[in-house]
């Protein structure tokens, strides 16, 4: 889609541009006959080959929704918030619900590492649903940021 685009754009540009700058740009006459005749016919589109003034085009994408990046701020402090919650609980005598974290939820850094994980893989597959979908990367993105919250939450109740 992005290629179409962008050879729409290439044969479009000189197409709408107007008639006087563009033919500015063309070398209607010929050393033979010294000028251009106004009956040549209509001027001409430049040359593909030519067009390297529209690469900008070609490799920019479209920027982040704010939206979305402050989903991505949220998701790493309410992991952040998720391994200081569960610390707390575990202190206060609650247990590890999660079976696969349960064998390393009394070692500090393997707690942080697994939630740098995941939170870096939730933002590596966001950022991939967004080069195709925007509106569900950032559903996406909500609904991992609600349910991170609602564990937070849910630990420093057991915290108390």
């Amino acid at each position: 889609m992005r290629k179409l685009l962008f050879a729409l754009i290439l044969l479009g540009l000189p197409l709408v541009a107007s008639r006087p700058a563009l033919a500015q740009n063309l070398d209607l006459g010929s050393a033979a006959s010294g000028t251009a005749s106004e009956s040549a016919g209509p001027p001409l589109a430049r040359p593909i080959a030519e067009a390297s003034e529209y690469e900008w085009l070609r490799d920019r994408e479209p920027k982040r929704p704010a939206a979305l990046v402050g989903l991505y701020s949220s998701l790493v402090a309410l992991n952040a918030l998720d391994v200081y919650s569960t610390t707390r609980a575990l202190d206060n005598g609650a247990r590890e619900v999660n079976p696969l974290v349960a064998s390393t939820s009394d070692q500090l850094g393997t707690s942080l590492a697994i939630k740098a994980a995941t939170t870096a893989t939730s933002i590596y597959f966001a950022e991939k649903l967004w080069k195709k979908n925007r509106a569900a990367a950032i559903l996406t993105m909500v609904v991992v940021n609600a349910g991170t919250a609602a564990v937070v939450a849910r630990n420093f109740r057991n915290a108390r």
